[in-house]
């Protein structure tokens, strides 16, 4: 008989803290070495911790997103998921509560930056977009080495 017991994880979807800085980072750190995403330090997340929605399990954050504000366009600049968590519609979780802020917000349009070979944005609604539809000021900071996609969903 069986007798181990299955505990279904209980997500919790809320705005960053600044003391979520240290894990913010931690969780990306993957995503920078695999060149997936730029390499921000502890204090630029503590900085930047309103921009940052986090999925805890268990008090544990196991994704994020965060995003940049530009006027009427926002950039998803950092959205990351821990491999565990991965297939779990975690990231579409995260994205959908973006949406919905940044409707409110009256935001027009939600950009990404991304490997070519990135369908989960093209599997949520955006489409790849030449890099000068974006904001100006963002698309000035995308490193040329990364060979990145720009995609755009409409809001």
């Amino acid at each position: 008989m069986n007798t181990s017991v299955s505990r279904a994880s209980l997500l919790t979807l809320r705005r960053a803290r600044r003391a979520d800085a240290e894990a913010l980072h931690d969780l990306s750190a993957p995503f920078v070495a695999l060149g997936r995403l730029r390499h921000r330090d502890v204090g630029e997340f503590a900085r930047r911790h309103a921009d940052f929605l986090v999925v805890e399990d268990d008090s544990r954050i196991v994704a994020c997103a965060g995003v940049q504000r530009f006027g009427v366009d926002w950039v998803l600049d950092n959205l990351c998921v821990h491999s565990s968590f991965r297939g779990r519609r975690t990231g579409s979780l995260l994205l959908d509560r973006t949406l919905q802020e940044a409707a409110r917000s009256s935001a027009r349009a939600l950009y990404a930056a991304s490997s070519p070979t990135n369908a989960w944005f093209l599997g949520h609604g955006f489409v790849e977009v030449e890099p000068a539809a974006g904001p100006r000021r963002w698309v000035s900071q995308l490193d040329p080495t990364r060979n990145s996609v720009v995609y755009r969903r409409w809001i």
